[in-house]
């Protein structure tokens, strides 16, 4: 996944996408863990933190975040966000989430948004194993998941951000989402980033082998024919799903 470094280092070039101020869906996603945990000064894992703006919010609410950032300029900002992380504290690491070591049985929850799927079926059993080590064993993960239907939908569909140009294709054979950006006048240096869509049923089928299972799951928003996002849809029209993942009891009760 040699992409994926890349990709995401070209969108904070063009767009500072992962330095912008704090945004209240992500203090809200705060809350939300919040409210699924019940207890604060609980550790919590973040993958794929971008620029640390989440991992602020959730510690600002008292917890003792851990972020794992790949790209080098938005894990130096989560590192300069850190001093406005009480009462809590955040760590940030610049590392792979595929690679990184992280202790085992310890976070009480484990989040990673808008991102699952960068990799194959078997990548992604890997970093779910992953998870499953890392997690509490009465820990939870929260994680959004790309839906087919939407992105199927919206093949060929491009649109503009100020210079940069964006297009979506679908890969129906391998059941992916193509999400390509480039400046407008430098076409050449476009890249893509390319993400598994899972019904929830898919996902299902790919936490076999696994002890998680899904135990609760959230229609995400969509944009609408006429360009306006909706904030919650049903899951039929949703572009992704939030679901939580606990581990399987063994044995019943």
């Amino acid at each position: 996944m040699q992409w994926v470094k890349e990709f995401y280092t070209r969108q904070q070039e063009w767009l500072q996408l992962y330095t912008m101020d704090m945004q209240e869906h992500q203090r809200q996603l705060a809350r939300t863990v919040h409210e699924a945990l019940g207890l604060d000064s609980q550790p919590v894992l973040e993958l794929g933190a971008g620029g640390g703006q989440f991992a602020v919010a959730l510690a600002q609410l008292n917890y003792s975040v851990t972020a794992v950032e790949l790209v080098a300029a938005n894990a130096e900002h989560g590192r300069r966000l850190a001093a406005d992380a009480q009462p809590g504290t955040l760590t940030v690491l610049e590392a792979d989430f595929f690679t990184v070591t992280l202790p085992q049985g310890h976070f009480a929850a484990i989040c990673y948004w808008d991102g699952f799927g960068l990799g194959s079926d078997t990548e992604q059993r890997q970093l779910l194993l992953r998870m499953e080590n890392w997690l509490h064993p009465d820990g939870v993960v929260f994680m959004d998941v790309y839906t087919p239907w939407y992105w199927a939908a919206q093949a060929d569909a491009e649109l503009s951000i100020g210079s940069i140009k964006r297009r979506y294709r679908f890969d129906a054979e391998h059941c992916r989402m193509l999400d390509t950006w480039w400046p407008a006048d430098q076409p050449h240096l476009a890249v893509t980033q390319s993400l598994r869509c899972y019904a929830p049923t898919d996902l299902e089928r790919l936490l076999h082998g696994t002890e998680l299972s899904i135990t609760q799951i959230v229609p995400g928003g969509a944009v609408d024919a006429d360009g306006n996002y909706q904030e919650q849809v049903p899951l039929q029209q949703a572009m992704s799903y939030r679901v939580q993942l606990r581990r399987t009891l063994i044995g019943g009760g």
